[in-house]
């Protein structure tokens, strides 16, 4: 039998564990830059335009806060200051509620399938009751041979 020798076997799981951790190490050096250079900035793009988008959408909520927030100042002008200097303030957690009410509003336009094969299903259809004749209207009674 051919006797292996340790030394070497040593060596080469050394040698395996250098290569394992220069590939850990080059693989957190590229996500530590891809997310500098590359995810970092993208960010900083779209979180204002997705900002704008929301707010375009809930056109008619803030509409309605608008018109509270001049009520507001017809009736207490200290109130409505102090309330506009918080809703410059909780700007950002505003958006944050207002992306959140934008997808939930989204999911609930949007049928489920479910739904789609219960309303068909409701009612039983008795497929050898009746057809309609198209050319003169009048209805054809079709048996079981009963």
């Amino acid at each position: 039998m051919l006797k292996l020798n340790s030394d070497s076997s040593k060596k080469t799981k050394g040698r395996q564990y250098a290569q394992l951790s220069v590939i850990v190490a080059a693989m957190l050096i590229g996500g530590f830059l891809l997310i500098r250079y590359v995810i970092w900035p993208l960010i900083w793009w779209i979180v204002p335009i997705l900002s704008l988008a929301v707010l375009v959408v809930n056109w008619k909520f803030l509409l309605k806060l608008f018109k509270a927030l001049t009520e507001l100042y017809r009736k207490n002008v200290y109130l409505a200051i102090a309330t506009t200097v918080a809703g410059f303030l909780a700007f950002t957690p505003f958006v944050g509620f207002l992306f959140v009410k934008t997808i939930w509003d989204f999911r609930r336009l949007i049928p489920k399938k479910k739904d789609k094969a219960k309303k068909e299903t409701k009612e039983p259809v008795d497929m050898d009751a009746t057809i309609l004749d198209m050319d003169d209207g009048k209805e054809l009674i079709k048996s079981n041979g009963k």
